[in-house]
């Protein structure tokens, strides 16, 4: 049972696996370049200190979220769980029509798909035990006959 449902799965997580590193990618290269989002290293320790200062205390909570790879998949992920912040799009168009892409193909389809393929597993499986359950009652219900029809009472009946 749970064999067979993990087996159907394994497909559904490489094609999400996928979808996931393709659109990380794709926000990571839109926004690798923008410099109100991704800021060059800084050497300046003062400068340093208040952008370090600046992220504890929540100010830029949009900066630097897809400058690294890891950055962005982390982020991506996160949208698709659905912790979404739309701020973060309202400056490129292009950012705009990535995130919708996103939003169907994986929340929409995806989930979808998702629950399908659990739905067809589970009517699979429970087919598979309704067949064992008949074929049980079966056996119980020939042995039954068996023994009713060649119990001890037919030799007292052959003499």
């Amino acid at each position: 049972g749970l064999f067979y449902v993990v087996r159907r799965l394994v497909a559904f997580l490489l094609c999400l696996c996928i979808t996931l590193v393709a659109f990380s990618q794709m926000f990571f290269t839109l926004y690798r370049r923008d410099p109100t989002r991704c800021p060059l290293p800084v050497t300046d320790d003062k400068v340093q200190e208040e952008k370090i200062e600046d992220l504890q205390c929540g100010t830029n909570d949009d900066i630097e979220v897809y400058c690294t790879r890891w950055d962005a998949f982390l982020n991506t992920f996160t949208m698709l769980i659905g912790e979404v912040n739309d701020e973060q799009f309202k400056d490129s168009a292009f950012a705009i029509a990535l995130f919708v892409l996103f939003m169907f193909l994986v929340v929409i389809l995806l989930a979808n798909v998702l629950i399908a393929i659990v739905t067809d597993s589970y009517k699979v499986i429970q087919d598979q035990r309704a067949a064992i359950v008949f074929w049980s009652n079966r056996l119980v219900f020939v042995a039954e006959m068996d023994a009713v029809a060649n119990g001890p009472w037919k030799k007292a009946m052959k003499k």
